[in-house]
């Protein structure tokens, strides 16, 4: 049984190679096997048909052993007496080898575009119909290393781009749309205010029934209302240019990036009187990102772990693979499981109850993370303290 184990996985080793080959070699190979059959068909043919000449030709041979041979066929063809089956056997001695060309050809031109071609160009027919329908859902798989298995590979991958993108598309409109309606609650209340105050102004002013304090009164109450409209536009504007702004990559030295996190960061803490670590682990010699995008994620991350910690900031920078993160720990009360949920989407805050956070700078962190490849993540540390995670992708040189 070993020796036909090993004869199976040899056989199944050739298949598999042939399988690979591109299709100028493949055509080839089949062009070669074709010829190779014709011309073993034809020596057969060959042999078979000077065994009936000479049976056919028993009495009239002209060998000298008593055989018939080629050179003598045209002898025997000009001779009296031959029978029209003795001449259609030599005419099949004589053209059958053109005639299994021919036909190995046409099984060639037959067999190779339905085994090389004909299942990758269904399976691309189909996907690219479904892609030119809107469904991006179906994966393209054919396992084959030559060209056809190449171009499979190749709409597979531009399906993939265009399922990501799709859904980029999706989560910035979700994004949008969640930011409207935060909006459009948030303003609800100081526009109602404001409505009220107007509307009681209108009816008792006229009638000299308020006093000068109770006119300022309502006036400084509808002038904070009117600032909160203004910072509720300020914010939706800034989250507009965020959606709007564009990744610039540029090489920049992993040192130096470190450098300028860890100058940040003690900035932030130092001013509110925390201290700061920084670590950084299995960093490329150069990174390809946007340091813009990086930092001011960073620093978001930062100043709201400034907010909440008690007495200090860490900062921890690894790559893994083309993923850079920045785990930013702070050692405050951590997050609650309301803010784990939503601390990311626009407008979410906690400031009214103790010990709340967020407001717009996780979002915008969000953003730029999701821009730039990435994610934004928050938890808890088990030691205590809140943990957030930006992670980037980016494109690497030279590990040290």
């Amino acid at each position: 049984m070993d020796w036909l184990e090993w004869l199976e996985d040899k056989t199944e080793r050739i298949r598999r190679r042939i399988g690979n080959l591109s299709l100028t070699k493949s055509l080839l190979c089949y062009m070669l096997c074709g010829m190779v059959c014709a011309l073993t068909l034809w020596l057969f043919t060959r042999n078979l048909c000077l065994g009936w000449l000479n049976v056919l030709l028993e009495n009239t041979v002209l060998g000298n052993d008593g055989y018939v041979r080629e050179g003598m066929l045209d002898r025997i063809l000009l001779s009296d007496g031959v029978s029209g089956v003795s001449y259609a056997v030599i005419m099949i001695y004589r053209y059958s080898l053109p005639a299994y060309l021919m036909i190995a050809s046409l099984i060639v031109c037959w067999l190779f575009p339905r085994k090389k071609v004909g299942v990758p160009g269904r399976i691309i027919r189909e996907s690219v119909g479904a892609i030119a329908a809107g469904d991006l859902s179906r994966e393209i798989s054919y396992e084959s290393g030559d060209d056809m298995g190449e171009i499979c590979a190749g709409v597979e991958t531009l399906r993939r781009m265009l399922s990501e993108e799709k859904s980029r598309r999706w989560l910035s409109e979700e994004t949008q749309r969640q930011i409207n309606a935060a909006f459009a609650h948030d303003i609800r209340t100081p526009l109602t205010v404001i409505r009220g105050y107007t509307e009681f102004l209108q009816r008792y002013l006229p009638g000299g029934r308020l006093t000068e304090e109770m006119i300022a009164d309502r006036l400084d109450a509808m002038l904070y209302q009117e600032d909160r409209l203004l910072r509720f536009t300020e914010t939706m504007s800034c989250i507009r240019r965020q959606e709007e702004r564009e990744i610039i990559l540029a090489r920049v030295k992993s040192a130096s990036l470190v450098d300028r996190i860890g100058g940040s960061a003690k900035e932030i803490a130092g001013q509110q009187g925390l201290s700061c670590e920084i670590h950084a682990f299995g960093l490329s010699a150069e990174l390809l990102l946007d340091v813009q995008i990086v930092e001011e994620t960073v620093e978001n991350l930062l100043t709201n772990a400034a907010r909440y910690a008690k007495e200090r900031i860490l900062i921890e920078i690894l790559q893994e693979g083309n993923v850079l993160r920045i785990f930013v720990w702070d050692d405050g009360p951590g997050y609650s499981a309301r803010a784990l949920r939503d601390g990311t989407k626009a407008y979410f805050s906690e400031e009214k109850k103790k010990g709340g956070r967020f407001g717009i700078g996780l979002t915008i962190s969000r953003m730029l993370c999701e821009k730039h490849g990435g994610s934004l993540a928050l938890t808890n540390s088990l030691a205590g303290g809140a943990i957030a995670c930006a992670s980037f992708t980016v494109g690497a040189r030279q590990s040290f």
